[in-house]
């Protein structure tokens, strides 16, 4: 899915610059374009990771929530590792310590 990866590629550059809300834009397209639960999964933690870096806290879980479910939807081990880990981010972002440590342990 080429239209998915340029705006991917978009949105990561776009981070690397601090422009966070021209990223959260490409984020948005990416989103649009995602047909696999992989991408799917992959722009939805990026979207979490953004949120919880600009204090979304309940936006951030959501969308790490929604990433974790379409990774084990994709039966990719990288991509749900990638999601667990951006999951555990953004509950350490929301102060919920307890709850990121287990994610490591007996999810995979």
């Amino acid at each position: 899915n080429l239209r998915f990866r340029l705006q991917m590629a978009r949105a990561d550059a776009l981070r690397f610059l601090g422009k966070r809300e021209e990223q959260a834009h490409e984020l948005e397209t990416a989103l649009e374009y995602a047909r696999a639960s992989t991408e799917k999964a992959t722009v939805l933690s990026e979207k979490a990771l953004w949120n919880a870096r600009t204090g979304k806290t309940n936006e951030a879980l959501e969308a790490a929530a929604a990433a974790v479910g379409e990774a084990r939807n994709s039966d990719d081990i990288e991509v749900l590792t990638q999601t667990l880990v951006r999951q555990a981010a953004a509950l350490i972002y929301a102060g919920n310590l307890q709850e990121a440590g287990p994610l490591g342990r007996n999810t995979l």
